[in-house]
């Protein structure tokens, strides 16, 4: 039975995520392929990071794999200009004789060339700082969580024009139980499972809308909200966790800890 503490949670979670979702977008980009017929396609979105050593973006691994078969993938750093991502990539797995729905991490790291480095200025997107990244976020029970992305069925290209149109969307959710990770193969150690309400919309003018979807949102950064059982920094939103999988049957999502894409970002910038 909902009582009246857990309405003022939601409503609580519900203004912080309308606050956060529009500010937080903007380190967050989504990433296109060709689809065969010289046009781009969604295809997934990414988090701009930055260190001393430059800038990467980070993803989920399936996204970054088009890279290592020699096909190309684009970001748009203006209304109608794009560029082909190019650099160093470092992906996680699949282990020999495995294939990628094995992966059970599945992150890729991409260090920026300089000509495709934040910011880009015409469309507002900057890096993140890494020490705005927080790897592992433990425990996992008790947080509240908003993912930011660009579900694949809510963006339009106008080829004509060279623009799209990539509306984007964030979901905010309370982290699963244990019970649940075992049910998705999961270990608290190495990701985050949350579950999915369709009707948990943070954003700008998405408050009334259903969620949708969320396939082309694989890499979206994971971000903690609030923390029931620690300290929580009013002046940081951390990141914790990079989106990889949708369990329908279940209702959950899944990210990886953000610890391993910090680690790949050290042996990718060396």
């Amino acid at each position: 039975m909902r009582t009246a503490l857990d309405d003022e949670k939601v409503e609580k979670m519900r203004r912080l995520s309308e606050r956060l979702a529009e500010q937080l977008l903007r380190h967050v980009v989504p990433i296109f392929r060709d689809n065969g017929a010289g046009k781009l396609a969604p295809h997934g979105t990414g988090l701009l990071v930055f260190n001393a050593g430059g800038s990467f973006l980070v993803s989920a691994a399936h996204v970054f794999d088009l890279l290592k078969s020699g096909s190309e993938l684009f970001v748009y750093v203006g209304r109608d200009r794009v560029h082909s991502l190019s650099g160093r990539v470092c992906l996680i797995g699949p282990q020999a004789g495995a294939n990628r729905s094995t992966d059970r991490l599945d992150i890729g790291v991409l260090r920026l060339e300089q000509v495709a480095s934040p910011p880009y200025i015409e469309i507002g997107k900057q890096a993140l700082p890494i020490n705005a990244l927080m790897g592992s976020a433990r425990p996992r029970q008790r947080k509240r969580y908003l993912i930011t992305g660009f579900p694949g069925s809510r963006t339009r290209i106008h080829p004509v024009r060279r623009e799209v149109e990539s509306a984007p969307y964030g979901n905010w959710s309370t982290s699963a139980s244990q019970t649940e990770y075992q049910l998705v193969g999961c270990s608290e150690q190495t990701h985050i499972v949350m579950s999915f309400n369709p009707k948990k919309v943070a954003g700008k003018g998405l408050t009334t809308r259903t969620f949708p979807h969320p396939g082309g949102m694989s890499g979206s950064p994971v971000w903690l909200l609030y923390n029931e059982v620690g300290p929580n920094d009013r002046t940081q939103t951390p990141v914790v966790g990079v989106f990889i999988e949708y369990h329908r049957s279940h209702h959950l999502m899944v990210a990886t800890d953000i610890k391993v894409a910090l680690d790949m970002i050290t042996r990718v910038a060396n």
